[in-house]
């Protein structure tokens, strides 16, 4: 129920422009260094555009898809894959733009509708239950135009729906400059580390050697990841049960490990599981399945709970901490060249249900050649990134009572159960 002054539409009620873009003829390969923006579903987060990732195509591509310039306030809709239902709005002054096939315009008459009031309730608990409801194909979730236009929403009078986008507009700007000392954050560090583990600490070298991997301190060694940790496979066991966690590749996210949705396996199973195959503080883990996920790279800082390793996640777990910090383990895998090296490692599986799978096998990951610099240099070293990883947590922590705050004032104002005075 919502209030009696509030009207009830329709997006096709409210909304004369309904549509998405399509792929310049040429794909990829139509994308230029310097030209009009080109949205894709990556660029369309709730609360804001985000540029990374952002390609750019030549005026004269611009042209030919007239149909679908950007305009202040069009409302942007991702209509399939997994980003779908995400939504942002075209901020005043963006400029030229255009988007492609997976992202849907919503351009609504500014007469009787305010866009971010629109978006905000495209993104409430209601209007993404309307979204996946009305979601549509056999092997890929999607959205069609027709769909688009059926969701339905509540309309209050203009003046009330742009003091509900102001107030939620309020949280979004909060949440975006966390996002923005985060991803600040990220940046500086990537930076430093590319120096930290080609050059050293700074001012400590002087000398330097070329080797098989570049240029690094002549007081360092070059070795290959296996001399100095065990690679291998978590170990394969079916969930469903009762008390032993599985750590799975849905718990392994670039520098994040996301625990809070445990699988378990009942007892009998529990008890066959060896040793090995735990969770240990201080394991680099990453997937091995999967190019959507291979390349992703977490550290194990603490265990509290027991967790079983599943087959589908790699474990690189130090041999002896003496000779190399798993921390530093850890940094130089996360880093570009670490990670270009383990992406280049990706085999396709020509057998069996995992046919044109990619996979990381634990010997092609251990050939993999690191720098290798004296212990107390690698402790330095991990410390240093520990430092930026624990300000990134920070701010981490900072965005998850925004978000709640967020979510709840969603709850109130857009079913009108809290009115805001206009």
């Amino acid at each position: 129920m919502v209030p009696s002054s509030w009207n009830k539409a329709t997006i096709g009620d409210i909304a004369p422009r309904v549509g998405s873009g399509s792929t310049p003829r040429g794909g990829r390969k139509a994308y230029v260094e310097q030209g009009i923006p080109f949205l894709r579903s990556q660029n369309v987060h709730f609360g804001g555009l985000r540029t990374s990732g952002l390609v750019m195509i030549t005026e004269e591509t611009h042209a030919h898809m007239a149909r679908t310039h950007l305009q202040d306030n069009d409302v942007l809709l991702n209509i399939t894959g997994a980003s779908i239902g995400r939504c942002a709005v075209v901020p005043k002054g963006f400029g030229p733009g255009n988007v492609n096939q997976h992202v849907c315009i919503i351009r609504v008459d500014r007469k009787t509708t305010e866009p971010q009031y629109v978006a905000a309730f495209l993104e409430s608990k209601v209007g993404q239950e309307q979204i996946s409801k009305r979601q549509s194909g056999l092997s890929r979730e999607g959205l069609n135009f027709k769909q688009v236009r059926a969701v339905e929403l509540p309309l209050p009078p203009l003046p009330e729906q742009k003091k509900i986008a102001e107030i939620l507009g309020s949280v979004d700007e909060a949440i975006q400059k966390t996002q923005a000392v985060i991803s600040q954050t990220e940046r500086v560090k990537k930076g430093l580390l590319q120096e930290l583990l080609t050059r050293g600490m700074p001012g400590r070298h002087t000398r330097f050697k070329k080797t098989e991997i570049g240029e690094i301190p002549a007081d360092w060694e070059v070795v290959r990841l296996e001399d100095v940790a065990k690679v291998f496979n978590g170990k394969g066991r079916k969930s469903g049960g009762s008390w032993l966690r599985v750590f799975k590749t849905k718990h392994v996210y670039d520098g994040d490990l996301r625990l809070d949705q445990p699988e378990y396996v009942p007892d009998d199973i529990a008890a066959d599981v060896p040793e090995w195959a735990y969770l240990r503080s201080g394991d680099t883990v990453t997937p091995n399945m999967a190019h959507a996920t291979i390349g992703r790279i977490s550290f194990v800082p603490r265990v509290e709970e027991k967790w079983a390793c599943d087959a589908q996640v790699m474990v690189i777990r130090t041999l002896n901490p003496k000779v190399i910090n798993s921390r530093y383990i850890y940094e130089v895998l996360s880093g570009h060249r670490g990670r270009t090296q383990i992406l280049g490692r990706e085999v396709g599986s020509i057998f069996g249900p995992a046919r044109g799978q990619t996979h990381l096998y634990p010997k092609d990951v251990g050939s993999i050649e690191i720098a290798l610099p004296p212990e107390n240099e690698q402790s330095e070293i991990a410390s240093m990134c520990e430092q930026f990883d624990s300000a990134i947590a920070v701010n981490k922590a900072r965005l998850l009572p925004l978000g709640q705050i967020k979510r709840g004032l969603m709850n109130d104002l857009l079913t009108g159960k809290v009115r805001v005075k206009v």
